[in-house]
């Protein structure tokens, strides 16, 4: 056994717990799943928050979030959103997504995580049944 002295004399002597930490943390960056930076809707103001800034905070999936002023602002979808990659939507209780009575809002892909927090959904519609805001072929919706 070697003593605190000794190890500060011999700087080629290492701790093998430290060995085993580098190694713990390589694995856990090679391992853990890539996160994708996901978008926010809007510059601060309700006019920024719209259909098309919507559509581009959605690309790619990701965390996505809001940023259109203190009050309550509805974005009615032109177009249903397709959601081909894993993605969360915060609407922190402030946002509301509308079909307008003529669109479901959210096309989720077969292998692909939707969840949907603090967010308003309504007037969906799928050309069939009324009301429709979601579609999706499995079933993995998280609301």
């Amino acid at each position: 056994m070697t003593t605190v002295q000794e190890r500060r004399l011999n700087p080629r002597r290492q701790d093998p717990r430290n060995h085993l930490t580098a190694l713990l943390f390589a694995l856990t960056a090679l391992l853990a799943p890539a996160a994708h930076a996901g978008g926010v809707v809007g510059t601060g103001t309700a006019a920024t928050c719209n259909d098309a800034t919507l559509t581009a905070a959605l690309a790619g999936g990701g965390v996505v979030t809001f940023n259109c002023g203190a009050a309550p602002v509805t974005i009615t979808v032109q177009t249903s959103k397709s959601i081909a990659a894993s993605t969360s939507i915060d609407g922190g209780n402030l946002i509301t997504l509308s079909g307008g009575g003529t669109q479901h809002i959210f096309d989720v892909g077969a292998a692909v995580y939707l969840g949907l927090l603090n967010l308003h959904i309504t007037n969906g519609n799928n050309g069939f049944n009324s009301g429709q805001a979601i579609t999706r072929p499995a079933h993995r919706l998280s609301t």
